[in-house]
């Protein structure tokens, strides 16, 4: 479907998605959120569909965000419009789930809709140590243990999105936030976040359309002729690359290798992969490469990255570079 007048266009049952929206807040299906409930909002960053912010949710007493996502009606035509209804959509298709749930903690929560002024906002949940490149960054010296903890958490949120049949289709460092929490391990609680390019999909299908992204993290199926021979826009094996590369990452302290575009395109294309970490358990580094396989089709499923990752040997078995001195 063609961007154009994307929340005017009819759906299925005739409905406009902007009437979807608003049916489902006075379904109770969506929260809506008084503006005036919050208070003056701080400027956090811009993001792909509009302004994000931050504010006090006065009535709860918590800080959360608020993602502007329709500037003003002029814009309604935009694709940023589409994305907002595929968030909302992602949000609305996980937020009954049971908490119990494998990964439920690790994919940041919707709290509501907000309209001001005929402006959209999304209600987030508030994560105050921000993203998980800069807090790598900032914290380089975390032991293994703990950097393990990292990327368990991020495979379980990713578990939870694809176990609810949504693929996020943007996955990086720079859109898995950190929150305190004294009641998970290490003190903090990583969460997935940004699903404005999330798809929600049936079990028969896997792909996609429109390919967008950060460069170093996303399928080199994408970026080139491979696509066509391995027959796949976008499917669960593309967030499992995203997923590779992130495990490599945060082996390296949130650095990566090329931070120039162009140079991180070829290097893609042309297959080379990051060399490990020292410091970087053997079965870790088997375990992300799996992840990078060039065919898609050769890479695991979630399940089995899951399953993986929390083997004992991931923290605490042989290191990479002992293995290497040792062949």
């Amino acid at each position: 479907m063609s961007s154009n007048n994307f929340l005017s266009t009819k759906r299925n049952n005739g409905e406009t998605n902007i009437e979807w929206i608003k049916r489902m807040i006075k379904d109770k299906q969506i929260c809506s959120i008084d503006h005036s409930e919050f208070g003056d909002p701080v400027h956090v960053r811009y993001g792909g569909s509009g302004v994000v912010t931050r504010a006090e949710w006065k009535k709860r007493k918590i800080q959360i965000i608020l993602k502007q996502v329709i500037p003003n009606e002029e814009v309604l035509a935009k694709s940023e419009n589409e994305e907002l209804v595929k968030e909302i959509k992602a949000f609305h298709s996980i937020q009954n789930s049971l908490s119990s749930v494998i990964g439920y903690n690790n994919v940041v929560k919707f709290l509501g809709v907000s309209i001001n002024k005929e402006i959209f906002f999304l209600v987030l949940e508030y994560a105050d140590c921000g993203n998980l490149r800069d807090y790598l960054i900032l914290h380089n010296d975390l032991n293994w243990k703990q950097k393990i903890n990292i990327a368990r958490q991020v495979t379980c949120g990713l578990y939870f999105l694809h176990d609810n049949e949504i693929l996020h289709r943007d996955l990086h460092t720079g859109n898995l936030v950190i929150k305190s929490d004294r009641n998970s391990e290490d003190g903090i609680r990583v969460l997935i976040t940004d699903f404005g390019l999330s798809k929600v999909v049936p079990r028969q299908s896997v792909s996609s359309q429109g390919i967008k992204g950060c460069i170093q993290f996303m399928d080199p199926v994408l970026l080139n002729e491979l696509n066509a021979k391995y027959g796949e826009v976008y499917g669960y094996s593309s967030d499992i690359y995203s997923l590779g590369m992130i495990m490599w990452v945060v082996s390296n302290n949130g650095l990566l290798t090329d931070d120039n575009l162009t140079t991180a395109y070829i290097n893609i294309v042309k297959g080379r992969r990051e060399k490990p970490v020292a410091g970087s358990t053997q079965s870790y580094v088997d375990l992300y490469t799996k992840c990078l396989d060039k065919n898609p089709k050769n890479r695991p499923t979630i399940a089995y990255v899951y399953d993986s990752i929390n083997e004992e040997d991931i923290a605490s078995g042989k290191k990479w570079e002992e293995t290497v001195q040792s062949q």
